[in-house]
């Protein structure tokens, strides 16, 4: 974001403008997005959430949340409506605090960026090499790239600090000015040109760009096959669904400002003095903003496990015990009766598991076991290299229970979560998850 206006361009006329773009509007979407972000932290940051993907969006959560927090310090100055020619001053504490709070701003701003580009390679790795997911797409993996990120965003913007400096006047009033270093003609070369140009604007936006055209392609592949496509594979395609909407939002919010920032990195004066490069430059610092505090809107509507956990998290409040209840059980138990090539178990007695006095009390950390019954199918391990033993194999190596049947146990608990297994022997101990 851009912090200065200079001479030259209508005062009045700008300072409207900031008072009702980033006065009002701006303030207004930063609270809105705090709380927003705040949300999405709470439910990204559960146990059932636990993927390398979701540790990306967690951290691009707290990013953007500093984002806007430092980015409503910035905007304090422009929530004084403007009186015509009346010269307007800089409170003292803002002009102490802005050369500090501007790199700071611009620092998570650009280590969203880069979030932003890593859980997007981190799909693109999942979908499209699914081979190599298991070494590249771990949680722990996924901690140490946002641990690096974040460091590199800090050493990236140390500069910054010097950019700005705090002006005290003869008449005992303060304002704000570049420093030395920033109206040299070298940092504004290096820094706001050619550093932001390959390592924010060129290499980021281009990898999204592909990527996320790799991304649509795989889901839309996925998509022809119809009902070919088993449970897991239309639930990791509604995450990549979710993941190609913020990174949708993310190009078009983030595509202007990166015009202006090279138009003042390149025609300083024609930016400063002309109206409608200044006024262009004001909507594109408005729609980064946006960008920092809708990011909960995609994941609500396009992420279906996110939407599911919100619903568990918040709605408490509006929804009965009894309705809480069928939601619950209805997002908990999610069951492909569908043959396919996967190996998936057929659940032949579905019905009376729904109906039995156990399941409606899944609320207590009860357990349900029902019989599984081998229908006589061929249930090979599964050709996408999983590492799950199915159900034919398990057979061959366990011996069956008292009762001569295997059990199919449901474990509930008190959160709403629910872990499906097939219990096969008590010997070996073997079981398979669904």
């Amino acid at each position: 974001m851009q912090g200065l206006t200079e001479p030259g361009v209508n005062q009045y006329n700008h300072n409207v403008l900031l008072y009702y773009l980033m006065g009002i509007g701006a303030m207004t979407l930063c609270s809105l997005g705090i709380i927003g972000n705040a949300l999405s932290i709470i439910v990204l940051t559960r146990r059932v959430m636990r993927s390398s993907t979701y540790s990306y969006l967690t951290a691009l959560a707290i990013s953007d949340t500093f984002f806007l927090l430092f980015t409503m310090i910035i905007c304090l100055r422009d929530t004084k409506k403007p009186v015509r020619n009346e010269f307007q001053t800089v409170e003292p504490y803002y002009a102490y605090l802005f050369p500090y709070i501007h790199p700071l701003a611009v620092t998570f701003q650009i280590t969203s960026i880069w979030l932003t580009m890593a859980f997007t390679v981190d799909r693109y790795i999942m979908i499209c090499h699914p081979f190599k997911a298991e070494r590249w797409c771990s949680v722990n993996r996924a901690r140490k790239v946002i641990i690096g990120l974040t460091l590199a965003g800090v050493l990236f913007n140390l500069v910054r600090f010097f950019e700005y400096r705090t002006v005290e006047r003869d008449d005992n009033t303060v304002d704000i000015d570049l420093a030395p270093l920033g109206k040299g003609d070298t940092f504004r070369m290096v820094v706001h040109s050619w550093l932001y140009l390959t390592c924010v604007a060129g290499i980021p936006f281009l990898s999204l760009l592909i990527l996320n055209i790799f991304l649509i392609r795989a889901v839309h592949e996925s998509r022809k096959k119809g009902r070919e496509i088993n449970a897991k594979e239309k639930r990791r395609n509604d995450t990549t669904v979710m993941l190609i909407g913020v990174i949708v939002i993310f190009l078009i919010c983030q595509g202007p400002a990166l015009i202006s920032r090279m138009i003042w990195a390149f025609e300083l004066k024609k930016a400063v003095e002309s109206v409608p490069l200044n006024t262009f430059n004001e909507v594109s610092n408005f729609l980064v903003i946006v960008n920092s505090a809708i990011n909960i809107v995609p994941y609500y509507f396009f992420g279906k496990k996110f939407r599911k956990q919100f619903w568990r998290l918040f709605c408490k409040c509006i929804l009965s015990k009894d309705e809480l209840r069928r939601l619950t059980r209805s997002l908990s138990l999610s069951i492909d009766r569908r043959q396919s090539n996967a190996g998936h178990v057929e659940l032949n007695h579905l019905e009376e598991i729904q109906h039995s006095e156990s399941y409606k009390k899944f609320l207590h950390k009860y357990s349900i076991a029902i019989p599984l019954i081998d229908n006589g199918m061929d249930r090979s391990p599964s050709p996408s290299g999983d590492g799950l033993y199915h159900t034919d194999d398990l057979m061959k190596h366990c011996e069956q229970d008292k009762d001569g049947q295997r059990k199919l146990r449901v474990q509930f608990e008190s959160n709403g979560n629910c872990e499906v297994k097939v219990d096969t022997c008590g010997e070996c101990q073997n079981s398979m998850i669904l």
